[in-house]
């Protein structure tokens, strides 16, 4: 027991207080003016008296002032994790962020299966011709066609058109009387281009101006004796062309001969030309022949005469 500095408080000391704190009593007893002599006697146990009677509780102090905050501790370790809580409301949609860069192509894929054709579209616009192709190998001959109409006669080219006439008698024609000129007449065309018959049948029209080449070919015969002369010449519009005269002989009646030659005119267009004849006996005669069998033979003309432009 010791009495506390300028106060007169008796301090008792528990002989069961430890060193330290015995040591922090004492060093209060000396701050508080007591000597070292008398905090040598608060820190020096004594013999333990016997337990005194509790005493009345004291009236509480105050509360002290709030000490100071301490360090912190070291952190505890992490708890277990809770369970998890129930999904929240979804959020709002967020804007849209920034189109990235496109990514580089991947590789191409195996080719898929064919699939099902699809129904047949409209057809499109016919598009423009592309160019010609090369020009393939010449194909085999193929079968000759049929021949086609005869076309219309086209105009006269730079050259010269061979307009001509074919015309021939199948009638005999008796060359009588005896010494009176008798034309030669046609009953059949052959050919006609650009030279007719006209009327009457011993006239040959010409339409074209021209230099024609005329023939003809005449079978003459006669039924009476003796020895006879036969003429055959050309005219002209009626008119006998100078120098123009053949004459034959026969000398029995049963002789034949065939006068045949030809003449060459420079003709106008609408020119008509014809042959003349004459005999000194009334039985001279141009004689046409029927077919006949024995061999089988055509028949033969009284009188052939030809016209052909050559010029």
């Amino acid at each position: 027991m010791a009495r506390w500095p300028d106060t007169g408080t008796v301090v008792c000391v528990n002989k069961n207080f430890n060193l330290s704190t015995a040591m922090a009593v004492a060093a209060l007893f000396i701050a508080l003016g007591g000597s070292a002599m008398s905090a040598s006697r608060l820190v020096r146990p004594g013999v333990r008296g016997q337990d005194g009677l509790s005493g009345s509780p004291g009236v509480p102090g105050r509360t002290g002032t709030a000490g100071l905050y301490g360090e912190p501790g070291v952190p505890g370790s992490s708890g277990q994790a809770g369970a998890q809580g129930a999904s929240g409301a979804s959020g709002g949609t967020g804007t849209a962020g920034v189109k990235g860069a496109t990514g580089a192509t991947g590789a191409i894929g195996p080719v898929g299966e064919a699939g099902s054709a699809g129904a047949k579209g409209d057809t499109g616009n016919i598009g423009p011709a592309g160019p010609d192709g090369p020009e393939g190998p010449l194909g085999p001959v193929g079968p000759v066609g049929l021949t086609g109409p005869e076309g219309p006669i086209g105009p006269a080219g730079n050259g010269v058109r061979p307009y001509s006439g074919v015309f021939v008698s199948t009638v005999s024609q008796a060359v009588a009387p005896a010494h009176v000129i008798v034309p030669i007449t046609y009953n059949v065309t052959e050919f006609s281009d650009g030279v007719t018959l006209g009327s009457p049948a011993s006239t040959l029209v010409f339409a074209h101006a021209g230099l024609y080449n005329i023939q003809f070919s005449a079978q003459a015969s006669k039924t009476g004796p003796g020895v006879d002369t036969m003429d055959i010449w050309p005219r002209i519009n009626g008119s006998d062309v100078p120098n123009s005269d053949s004459q034959i002989t026969l000398t029995t009646a049963t002789d034949r001969t065939i006068p045949a030659w030809n003449f060459i005119f420079n003709l106008s267009a609408g020119d008509v030309v014809e042959l003349m004849m004459s005999s000194s006996d009334g039985t001279f005669n141009l004689l046409a022949i029927p077919p006949q069998v024995g061999p089988v033979r055509p028949s033969v003309p009284s009188m052939i005469i030809t016209a052909t432009r050559v010029g």
